[in-house]
């Protein structure tokens, strides 16, 4: 769910937006992001792909200097929804005492402190990327097919695929299928096998980046 959050200095008429101006200004000097992390996804016929994602910390120290030379901060703090549910509130502040802000809500029902912990990361990494309208080095706008071996000419439907994907992660991580189906349907508000494919496909990368930061 996404909560936007303007508050303005007084004034009129046709006076240049501060926020925006410096937003314009940041997106200009923030230099591409590049991936330096990795998440492997086993597939049932015992190979496996894998997509690059950037660091939540590489991201902010991309930005850092981008954000202080524009008049510019970000905050993200964690509150709690309800028992269940947790939300990430992105604020972009200005010198000048503008603010936008951005909030999503996530389950954390069932789930351990390592899962809620990569969630979290993952919820902070993307909120970050989504306010500030920056991308990351060869951003393939959540296509987590970067290495995804050749497709026979009778491919299986996208959304058949996803979920092969997952269910190999499944397996492989002897994680309970009905726990997962449950967590989709907590996180997305659907059933999974009645998803859009590229949704499956985002939640395929959270399991994977939990399996990955799991390892020590």
């Amino acid at each position: 769910m996404t909560d936007m959050d303007k508050r303005a200095g007084g004034g009129a008429g046709h006076r240049r937006d501060p926020l925006a101006a410096a937003l314009v200004a940041f997106q200009g000097e923030v230099p591409v992001i590049p991936k330096n992390r990795t998440a492997k996804i086993p597939t049932k016929t015992g190979g496996s792909y894998s997509y690059q994602y950037a660091d939540l910390s590489d991201m902010w120290d991309a930005i850092r200097e981008p954000l202080r030379r524009n008049g510019l901060a970000v905050t993200q703090p964690l509150t709690s929804a309800s028992p269940t549910c947790m939300a990430i509130k992105t604020i972009i502040w200005h010198e000048s005492g503008q603010s936008h802000s951005e909030t999503f809500e996530f389950s954390v029902a069932g789930r351990s402190p390592q899962e809620i912990g990569s969630q979290i990361t993952y919820m902070k990494r993307y909120a970050l990327g989504a306010a500030l309208g920056i991308s990351t080095d060869d951003d393939d706008d959540g296509n987590t097919a970067t290495h995804r071996p050749p497709s026979k000419p009778a491919a299986k439907p996208p959304l058949e695929r996803a979920l092969a994907d997952l269910a190999a992660i499944v397996e492989k991580r002897k994680l309970d299928k009905q726990t997962v189906a449950k967590r989709f349907a907590d996180d997305y508000g659907m059933d999974i096998r009645k998803a859009d494919p590229k949704t499956v496909e985002a939640f395929v990368k959270v399991i994977a980046e939990e399996s990955t930061d799991a390892r020590p």
